[in-house]
């Protein structure tokens, strides 16, 4: 199996007694995706507070401080992450007045900064240089969901630097979100089929390499996400233990950085006590997909297509 990203013993009692939380609530958040997620999905449009309000980072703004309007630019997929996280009324209070998929067509709006949140993929950052060009807000905070490829990245400098006038590229982040959480205990990939898929005899080898590396990259943004270095442990020979391999890759790739997305998880106490990530195939307990729980939510998801914590009813005529 793989190999853990190195062992340490269990954490000392007063390491453990120091890392405790105060609260069943203060514990919940601290280990839970859901919270985690918000608060950095929150942070994209603070961010843009801060900003337009530098004594805010110093302590200088009080909580009723107003917040910066400002526009939202989405795709499919940071759309479906924001939804289950952040209702229209969390947008308002956040100084969100329009959110729009950055494939519609869109009013400038010049004196409003934009924050955009969506995959990197060359299609969005073609139009996200459109939107540049047209000069349709007055400043522009790229958000990506996940790790930018550096062919994706030189094609969005590239588009920039090729303008006549040069917008103001205000900050271009990884976010590392590129999962769902639907509740405090409960996230998701978001990637349907995908058991088929990897068991299906005619996928080549290009298509399962694309399929695990998918499944890496959303695990490894969970990982960012709660700021901890697992120990990994997968099923042999199978998807599980090319998963866990390619987690482990990206993982280790991140620790040999100096100042990587990992080296507050490493320095702290909690770093003594981590969490071990086990990874199986679905055919390990075949039957667990036909158990169903007596509740109400059970039964929606089963027989009304539930999607990203939303059912939706067709009525006749």
């Amino acid at each position: 199996p793989p190999r853990p990203l190195a062992h340490h013993p269990d954490s000392p009692p007063f390491l453990a007694a120091a890392a405790a939380p105060s609260s069943p609530m203060e514990a919940a958040s601290s280990f839970s995706p859901f919270f985690r997620q918000k608060a950095a999905l929150e942070s994209l449009f603070t961010s843009v507070d801060l900003d337009a309000d530098p004594s805010a980072s110093h302590g200088g703004a009080s909580s009723q401080t107003p917040a910066t309007w400002k526009v939202l630019v989405y795709d499919a997929v940071g759309r479906d992450i924001i939804a289950p996280l952040l209702r229209v009324a969390d947008l308002r209070r956040l100084g969100v007045t329009l959110h729009m998929m950055v494939t519609s067509a869109r009013q400038a709006i010049v004196d409003v900064p934009a924050v955009y949140f969506m995959a990197p993929t060359e299609a969005n950052v073609k139009r996200l240089v459109e939107d540049c060009g047209k000069g349709l807000y007055s400043a522009y905070y790229v958000n990506f969901t996940s790790s930018v490829p550096r062919v994706v990245l030189e094609t969005f400098a590239d588009g920039v630097a090729a303008l006549s006038s040069p917008p103001d590229v205000a900050r271009v982040f990884d976010m590392y979100t590129e999962f769902l959480s639907l509740e405090p205990d409960l996230f998701t990939l978001n990637l349907p089929e995908t058991y088929s898929r990897l068991n299906n005899p005619k996928l080549n080898d290009a298509e399962i390499e694309t399929q695990i590396e998918a499944i890496a990259t959303s695990l490894f943004s969970v990982v960012v996400t709660l700021d901890v270095v697992p120990v990994l442990r997968a099923q042999r020979d199978g998807p599980a233990e090319m998963v866990a391999r390619k987690l482990d890759e990206k993982i280790r790739e991140q620790l040999l950085i100096p100042n990587g997305l990992f080296a507050s998880a490493v320095s702290s106490a909690a770093a003594l006590d981590r969490p071990l990530l086990a990874l199986f195939d679905r055919s390990v307990d075949l039957p667990v997909m036909f158990h169903h729980s007596w509740t109400y939510q059970s039964l929606a998801h089963d027989l009304l297509a539930m999607k990203l914590n939303r059912v939706t009813v067709e009525t006749a005529g």
